[in-house]
């Protein structure tokens, strides 16, 4: 896979399902409030690009690198241990009395300076995992699965027109940039709309995502999806512009 290995922390599969089983019990205990369905994103992704349940798994083991490293950062700078070894609830505590615009600081510094990743438009979160290159949707998946897993609250993936990034509960992060944080109160004058995404609008936007995949894929066998994913996606938000103008532009490109 085209990927920076050496800028991935590697750790043993009883630590990753120790991880697993602890985020499943502050969920089950509504600790973690569950923000981005990254196993249906993964699911749907994987269909669009035909990937097999093997190569799959693998990146999805990328994948779950990508956050431990991300989260052993936060777990370390707030003196919580690294985060094999850490009190999740304190860390969660921490996490929340942390000043959020560092926070985003901390954690976009370690994953375009120390991960070396990078912006590429074209991405959806699969392809982004395998190239080491992400873009707005796919990045504030990432991050927002990341906060989401340490128990930070107040988080919430937004859409603005033909965008997408982070809100906090006082600060915007754009994903795309390591130091673009800015207070929500400046949103009105960045942005003519700004909407908070729920789970359901999160899987709407993979949907139009991976329609413009296919759409720009030379060969790709796919193509009939296309409709079908905007469909979809309208069926989730029957109001999203950025959708019913990709769609429109598709009718008009396929007559």
């Amino acid at each position: 896979m085209e990927r920076s290995e050496q800028h991935i922390i590697n750790y043993s599969n009883s630590q990753k399902e120790n991880n697993i089983k602890l985020e499943n019990y502050l969920r089950k205990n509504k600790q973690i409030e569950e923000v981005v369905p990254i196993t249906e994103i993964f699911k749907l992704e994987f269909k669009t690009l035909g990937i097999n349940q093997q190569l799959g798994e693998q990146i999805r083991e990328v994948y779950e690198q990508y956050v431990y490293k991300l989260m052993n950062s936060v777990s370390v700078w707030t003196g919580c241990k690294e985060l094999k070894n850490s009190d999740r609830i304190e860390l969660k505590y921490k996490v929340n009395e942390m000043d959020e615009k560092d926070l985003f600081f901390l954690l976009g510094n370690v994953f375009y300076n120390d991960l070396k990743a990078s912006y590429e438009s074209n991405r959806i979160l699969t392809n982004s995992v395998q190239s080491n290159k992400f873009n707005c949707y796919s990045s504030s998946v990432l991050f927002g699965d990341v906060l989401t897993r340490l128990g930070k609250e107040n988080i919430k993936i937004i859409k603005t027109p033909n965008h997408v990034c982070l809100n906090g509960k006082k600060f915007i992060f754009e994903t795309t940039k390591y130091n673009k944080i800015f207070e929500k109160t400046q949103q009105q004058r960045i942005y003519s709309y700004a909407q908070n995404l729920d789970i359901k609008k999160i899987i709407g936007i993979t949907y139009n995502w991976c329609a413009y995949i296919i759409k720009t894929s030379i060969g790709s066998d796919n193509k009939n999806l296309v409709s079908e994913y905007y469909n979809k996606a309208l069926e989730i938000d029957s109001n999203d512009i950025g959708v019913l103008k990709a769609k429109k532009r598709w009718k008009l490109w396929k007559e």
